[in-house]
């Protein structure tokens, strides 16, 4: 297996799982603790991207406490199924937010997750959904 990375390539014998995850965090930031992670799954053999996001979705409600969903839309991106959420939810005594782009790349599961303690400003939500709109695959 050829598995690249930003800073370069690396050689694997044999056949290997993604399931690596990415964190970026901006260098100046409005918003303290905000970032970006960028993490892969499998979609199970035989489950229906539905499905995987039915199993996802109650994963949420029953191990994020005070977990609000705000807004979810079905799309299709770069000819594949996936989600947009938007939804809050309570570590401690802060509410966090998060945006998240679920795209079904068969048998891959990719998540992008940006996450913020406390709302994010509007202006900031909507350059999220932007940047995750705009993914293109390699």
């Amino acid at each position: 297996m050829e598995y690249r990375i930003n800073e370069g390539t690396l050689v694997l014998p044999g056949q290997w799982s993604d399931r690596s995850y990415n964190a970026l965090l901006p260098a100046l930031s409005e918003v303290p603790g905000f970032n970006i992670v960028i993490s892969r799954d499998e979609l199970p053999y035989g489950t229906e991207f539905d499905d995987y996001m039915a199993v996802q979705m109650k994963k949420f409600r029953t191990t994020l406490k005070g977990f609000v969903l705000e807004h979810e839309e079905a799309l299709v991106l770069a000819e594949r199924p996936a989600r947009f959420l938007e939804f809050s939810w309570k570590n401690e005594n802060t509410q966090i937010f998060q945006s998240v782009l679920v795209i079904n790349d068969q048998p891959c599961i990719l998540s992008l997750t940006s996450t913020s303690p406390g709302r994010y400003p509007d202006e900031v939500r909507a350059q999220v959904k932007e940047a995750f709109l705009g993914f293109t695959f390699a």
